[in-house]
């Protein structure tokens, strides 16, 4: 219970912490990477944290399907801002993100080595 109340808290820090840097001039200084990487990467860990924090929950499409909608979400805010773009390439790039984690999730929870750190708390 303790594992799934830290994977539901650091999904919400998580989710604020995205959408603030998404909605403001802040950037992240020591990232240089593609925005397009950033944006894979984090929608992968949300889906991380969304599937081990809501285990009992709904299915995982639902999971995916909630964050794709909190992409948008935040592309549509993106839009009202002067500091920031909306682009259909962002949306793309969550849902790249959101696939990489579904895909290597399956195969990866099979391993027993790596069960333990990859199956969701019951």
């Amino acid at each position: 219970m303790k594992e799934t109340i830290f994977f539901r808290v650091a999904f919400v820090v998580t989710a604020c912490v995205i959408l603030w840097l998404a909605i403001t001039s802040a950037g992240l200084p020591f990232v240089s990477y593609s925005d397009k990487l950033n944006h894979g990467f984090a929608f992968a860990v949300l889906y991380f944290l969304a599937d081990f924090g809501w285990s009992n929950g709904r299915h995982m499409r639902h999971k995916a399907g909630g964050l794709l909608l909190f992409g948008v979400l935040i592309e549509v805010l993106q839009s009202f801002t002067q500091n920031r773009l909306a682009e259909w390439g962002d949306i793309g790039a969550d849902v790249v993100g959101l696939a990489i984690y579904y895909t290597l999730h399956q195969p990866a929870a099979k391993v027993a080595f790596w069960r333990r750190w990859l199956t969701p708390p019951h």
